[in-house]
């Protein structure tokens, strides 16, 4: 389907066109959209402000705009909001209810990298900071859930702002009676048989028949910081759980040391279910992985990469489930992702899984599935899946995970255990 871009013109009561000043503040209070309810994106309002929306390019100053906002056709005959970083858009709600909330949103991404946004609340980060993955663009549609929001009775003024990465479309925000998330159904171990697991229960060293080291810093090509080691004070195994310690220290030319283990050389799995049961850091700029590489001997990402789990410490509660190929991996932009929102990651354990198909893989945490990839039958630069793959849990500092702060560190991801099984 054809996208039709719509400039909106002054005669819309919340755009202006470019070089026009914008409009002055309500004389009286915007009609809130009432919570629990439906925000479509194009209908910003001043937000008690007197300005319902901020378009980026060309802008000289946020009270300003210099342009009005992008609408573009969806693909149910709905409009939604093109919005680039520094664009924001505000919202005027009267929420009925004192109590928690989820919010859904509409999202659509053609390329690049992701892009990210929030929301706030009266000027208080309600969201943390979301991703909207790639999605093949406006004609392909996702929804992002964002559960466990705690919002009071009244009025308040919501304002949603792209914060990085490549652009993105709203569609609409959906706000519903909520409640923390719940673990989903077990699987049927009748369906599925224990192949392999550690579950860590002798003191010491990580076991040696299992697991091998990657040692070294250098950033390993995503501007990490630490230098990895296979010492006790990085890894090892106390009362039951293995312990991965992120430390800030000065070794071999590197500010921070980490572990990385790995189960390559060891063992390796094609197909089958694999769950990890994990509590992990705070800190800010740590960023923990479960993680499996293929052990085929060809190149990143042509091997194939599956995130199991990927978390930030400088964005806390969002679990980051991906897979990574030669076709489809994040230096493109159009990696295959999603996010998942677990409000007590770094306080508690949760289980993080993946079962692993022929044809397609689903990503669990707590064995609710948030993210499925399907083989579209175009070859192994987009399917690079068949082939067996080996298990890494770590531990990185800088890169993707943000900048440090030393007096947080150390901080360490326990994992209670490692199960991998094959499908009866």
């Amino acid at each position: 389907m054809k996208i039709r871009i719509l400039i909106v013109l002054v005669t819309i009561a919340f755009g202006w066109h470019a070089g026009a000043q914008p409009p002055a503040p309500n004389a009286g209070s915007p009609a809130p959209t009432r919570i629990p309810g439906l925000i479509q994106a194009e209908a910003c309002d001043a937000g008690g402000e007197g300005v319902g929306f901020h378009a980026s390019d060309n802008a000289t100053n946020i009270t300003s705009p210099s342009l009005t906002p992008t609408i573009i056709q969806a693909t149910d005959d709905s409009t939604a909001v093109e919005l680039r970083k520094g664009d924001w858009l505000r919202y005027t709600v009267a929420v009925k209810t004192t109590r928690m909330y989820t919010l859904e949103f509409r999202v659509a991404h053609q390329t690049g990298s992701d892009p990210l946004f929030k929301v706030t609340c009266d000027g208080t980060n309600i969201t943390g900071t979301m991703n909207a993955p790639y999605t093949g663009g406006s004609e392909h549609w996702v929804t992002l859930k964002r559960p466990a929001v705690n919002l009071s009775a009244g009025r308040h003024v919501f304002k949603v702002e792209q914060v990085g990465g490549t652009s993105f479309f709203l569609d609409w925000i959906k706000i519903t009676p909520g409640k923390l998330p719940v673990a989903g159904p077990k699987p049927n171990l009748k369906n599925w048989e224990l192949v392999w697991s550690d579950e860590f229960n002798t003191d010491g060293r990580p076991d040696e028949t299992k697991w091998t080291y990657d040692i070294g810093g250098g950033g390993w090509g995503n501007r990490e910081l630490e230098y990895y080691t296979d010492r006790p004070e990085n890894a090892r195994v106390e009362n039951g759980k293995l312990i991965i310690e992120a430390r800030a220290e000065d070794y071999k030319g590197n500010h921070y040391t980490s572990a990385r283990l790995l189960t390559r050389g060891r063992q390796s799995f094609t197909y089958g279910r694999v769950e990890v049961r994990a509590k992990l850091p705070s800190a800010l700029g740590t960023w923990p992985a479960i993680w499996m590489l293929g052990a085929n001997g060809k190149r990143w990402p042509e091997c194939g990469e599956l995130d199991i789990m990927e978390h930030l410490g400088n964005n806390p509660g969002w679990i980051h489930a991906s897979t990574h190929s030669l076709k489809y991996f994040f230096k493109n932009g159009n990696q295959k992702t999603s996010i998942y929102y677990a409000p007590d990651t770094t306080s508690a354990f949760h289980e993080y899984a993946m079962e692993w198909y022929p044809d397609h893989i689903v990503f669990f945490v707590d064995n609710n599935p948030c993210l499925t990839v399907k083989d579209e039958g175009t070859g192994t630069a987009a399917w690079p899946f068949n082939d067996p793959e080996f298990i890494i849990l770590n531990v990185a500092l800088g890169g993707w995970g943000g900048p440090v702060t030393n007096s947080e560190l150390p901080a360490r991801m326990e994992v209670d255990y490692v199960r991998v099984y094959k499908h009866k």
